[in-house]
């Protein structure tokens, strides 16, 4: 009998012990969270360029969600919320339905789709649909609350930033926009001097010679520690003077035969994919693809004041074609920043599709105008993941449509046919 007490009481015990384990994992889970994303590609984490752009983004973020009571919409936005406020805690988001604030929802012509307004120092955003891609996108359009001015020259048959033929850079101008950077026509022939709002100017390769006088512009701009972006051209040399004052000559114009295995036939196009620690590189994994490069080096390698950026590592012609220059100014203004380019047709229509193009283009800008923390946030966040089936699946799926769907409906088919005719 006392040995079957002791039994009952140890089994008391041990079921004490485990309701309060369940217990203290209860109050542990009420306190602390902690989630695995098991999905293949994990679709229910915030991407890598959401959360990039997140750190960019210091102040404070208001969603506020005009959705009526009960909605299933609601949580839906809540999780998708929740993703972002796990990498940046100062984002709060409110529900709000239309019906309870009839005035303000006139206002605000919220009519009767759902609307989120999303706000970021003191600018609005008013979205319809919600999802990973059309947030961020949404916040990084609000990020750029600063409006840049850059000023590319013209008047010499430059490349135009406003038109849409295949050597122009209409479609670049435009990724521009979407960052509030706003290319305006600059010719040096009417001005006295460069206006000193220019936060940029662009030169490039002019398909004639510039005025001595427009020339001395230029360098007196540059010794007033003005940025610039110097695009050049194998073939063309109406920029040299200008490449000089910056101790650099071209070498000679660029080939790689390697590129064959890329599938392009002209050895003049260059395939970059290996970059330098530079803060324009940073976290750069796309190809980039220059059609007609020159390369460049030093008139003085004593004085060598540039840093490498971009370079041709061929047997057969290995050259630097791309160089930066960091320099401090005499005064409290940022510091000059100077990128020189053997090749300015991988920013133009007819290249600008190219893989990185685009990406590295908008990067070399933003560095050049110093919103260093959006270098590397990418032009356009997209978080879907691509649709990856294996060989198995796509065979498994074409058979199911292509054979055993027809041969399905034909043997049931045959068989109400069989079952109707052994009714009569």
């Amino acid at each position: 009998m006392l040995m079957l007490s002791f039994t009952r009481f140890t089994h008391l015990l041990k079921t004490l012990a485990g309701l309060g384990l369940f217990a203290l994992c209860a109050a542990l889970s009420a306190h602390y969270t902690q989630s695995i994303d098991v999905t293949a590609h994990q679709s229910n984490t915030l991407s890598t360029a959401s959360q990039k752009l997140l750190s960019a983004l210091p102040e404070p973020i208001s969603i506020k969600a005009y959705i009526k009571k009960g909605h299933p919409t609601r949580l839906q936005i809540a999780q998708l919320i929740a993703r972002y406020q796990r990498h940046k805690d100062n984002i709060q988001l409110s529900f709000i339905d239309p019906n309870d604030i009839p005035n303000e929802a006139k206002h605000l012509a919220l009519g009767n789709a759902d609307t989120l307004i999303i706000s970021y120092q003191q600018h609005t955003e008013k979205l319809h649909f919600l999802d990973e891609t059309t947030l961020s996108n949404a916040l990084l359009h609000l990020s750029h609350t600063q409006k840049h001015w850059i000023s590319y020259v013209t008047g010499h048959g430059e490349r135009n930033f406003q038109s849409n033929d295949n050597s122009d850079l209409g479609q670049f101008s435009a990724h521009l926009g979407e960052r509030s950077i706003t290319a305006v026509p600059l010719n040096l022939s009417t001005h006295a001097s460069i206006p000193s709002n220019t936060e940029l100017l662009v030169l490039s390769a002019p398909s004639a010679p510039l005025l001595t006088e427009e020339i001395k512009l230029i360098k007196d701009y540059l010794k007033k520690n003005g940025s610039l972006l110097l695009l050049l051209e194998p073939n063309n040399r109406y920029l040299d003077d200008i490449l000089s004052s910056l101790n650099l000559k071209r070498s000679q114009q660029l080939a790689d035969h390697r590129n064959k295995l890329a599938g392009l036939e002209q050895p003049t196009f260059i395939i970059e994919d290996q970059y330098p620690s530079h803060p324009i590189t940073r976290d750069l994994h796309l190809i980039s693809v220059f059609p007609e490069v020159t390369g460049l080096e030093y008139i003085n390698s004593s004085a060598k004041n540039f840093t490498p950026l971009l370079r041709l590592d061929s047997p057969q012609h290995p050259s630097q074609f791309a160089y930066t220059l960091t320099q401090a100014s005499t005064t409290d203004a940022a510091p000059q920043r100077i990128v020189v380019l053997g090749d300015g047709d991988f920013l133009s229509n007819a290249y600008l599709g190219y893989v990185g193009n685009a990406e590295l283009g908008l990067r070399i800008i933003t560095w050049l105008l110093h919103d260093d923390s959006f270098i590397d946030v990418p032009s356009t966040l997209n978080s879907t993941p691509p649709l990856q089936l294996s060989k198995i699946a796509v065979t498994l799926i074409g058979f199911g449509y292509l054979l055993a769907l027809p041969l399905g409906l034909i043997i049931t088919g045959l068989i109400i046919w069989q079952w109707r005719k052994h009714r009569r």
